[in-house]
């Protein structure tokens, strides 16, 4: 099962070795890793998620990626993994901006990503505590698009200050079959259950949204539990 799509392989069947030791993702406990600090952007494409032309700004600079531009809606997403079922997508974030010098409506995870109208995200909203438009400032979300309708799942329960200012935070995405687990600093702030199973890993990545002062993502790493 070199897919690892639960099923024998057949003659058609691509075989999935995401970093290229050897190792298929199956059986790798060390999936795939990136910090950016590169020039090249190896294996990773960008894609523009609200369809209106405004893909995002991506740049890499100083061993990080980041993602600075004005109501773009956007993901940027590594090589495809295949339909794991099982795996953990974590990277390190910060989100620059304060009140008085810009602010950032959102950034966070993809995972499950197959194209524009069919993902799933971990959404850190509102990071900085400007716009006020959420339950809670700093929330964290998982959401999914199917065939291009999309819906929050669930949400943190903002028992915990989340929000940060210039201050690099460890977000991380589990998935063990049907259940989705996410860290935040370490500390679960969610769990649910999806109605199918496998969710599939597919192609992960980042996320950025009207991030006029910048998203910064480092550290990005795929495992195998």
């Amino acid at each position: 099962d070199d897919d690892c799509d639960g099923s024998a392989d057949t003659t058609a069947d691509r075989a999935y070795d995401a970093d290229g030791d050897g190792v298929y993702n199956c059986a790798d406990s060390s999936v795939y890793s990136y910090n950016y600090d590169d020039s090249a952007f190896t294996g990773w494409t960008t894609t523009d998620l609200s369809g209106s032309g405004n893909a995002g700004s991506w740049k890499m600079s100083g061993g990080y990626l980041y993602e600075s531009s004005n109501a773009a809606n956007a993901v940027a997403v590594g090589p495809d993994m295949g339909e794991m079922e099982s795996f953990t997508v974590s990277a390190e974030v910060y989100a620059n901006g304060t009140a008085t010098t810009g602010a950032i409506n959102g950034c966070g995870l993809a995972f499950g990503y197959v194209d524009s109208s069919n993902y799933w995200l971990v959404r850190w909203l509102d990071p900085n505590a400007y716009y006020g438009g959420y339950s809670g400032k700093g929330q964290i979300e998982l959401y999914r698009c199917v065939s291009g309708a999309c819906a929050s799942l669930a949400t943190d329960d903002n028992s915990r200050d989340l929000t940060r200012d210039k201050t690099w935070t460890d977000i991380s995405v589990t998935v063990v079959g049907p259940d989705v687990t996410v860290t935040f600093d370490g500390v679960e702030v969610l769990d649910y259950e999806a109605s199918t199973s496998p969710i599939g890993l597919n192609k992960p990545g980042v996320w950025s949204y009207d991030a006029d002062s910048g998203c910064y993502f480092d550290n990005f790493v795929v495992t195998s539990p």
